[in-house]
This record gives structure tokens, C-alpha cells and sequence, in this order.
């Protein structure tokens, strides 16, 4: 799946986006690519059960490229207190806000 948006006029500019991403679509992406075994070394470190997939990094950066920059998703999938995807959220934000 790919999330890959036409470019926009502006960073902020959120409206001109071709296609409207939801937080159940990208949640749905990293459940995708969550693994059992990396969750539960996750786990292990110190991180809360009901909050870890099991996501790696590199698999967080590939869907953080798809998505691009996007202010209001970064902040929806930041709520939704899910580890791998709060990580996601600072990929996709837009610095500069």
C-alpha cells in the first residue's frame, strides 16, 4: 500500500493533498508490518504490551516516505498512544509548525 501524495503548494498547505489519508489507513499499515518476535523483545526493554506492535524502524521510515509531510494526520496518529505509530507521527510532522 502507498500513501505516496501529489506534491503540495506549501508545507501547511494540507488541503491540496490528492489523497485524504486516515488514521485507520496508516494504522493499518503498521499492523501489517508488525512482527510478533520484535514485540516481544520491545516488551522485554520496557515497553508497554498493549501499546507495542513490534515495528522496525526501517519499516516505520518506509511508510513515513510514502505518507510525506502531513501536520493534522502526525497529530492524529500521535493520539492514538500506540508506540511505533507515535514514532511515525514524528516522522510525518511538519517542522517548522
Amino acid at each position: 500500500m502507498s500513501f505516496r501524495r501529489g506534491p503540495l503548494n506549501s508545507s501547511r498547505d494540507e488541503d491540496t493533498a490528492t489523497l485524504t489519508l486516515t488514521l485507520n489507513k496508516v494504522l493499518e499499515e503498521l499492523r501489517q508490518v508488525s512482527n510478533h518476535e520484535w514485540a516481544a523483545r520491545s516488551i522485554q526493554a520496557g515497553l508497554r504490551p498493549e501499546n507495542t506492535w513490534g515495528v522496525s524502524v526501517p519499516n516505520i521510515r518506509k511508510i513515513a516516505k510514502s505518507i510525506g509531510r502531513d501536520h493534522s494526520l502526525a497529530q492524529e496518529v500521535w493520539d492514538s498512544k500506540i508506540h511505533e505509530a507515535m514514532i511515525l507521527a514524528c516522522m510525518i510532522d511538519v517542522p517548522d509548525l
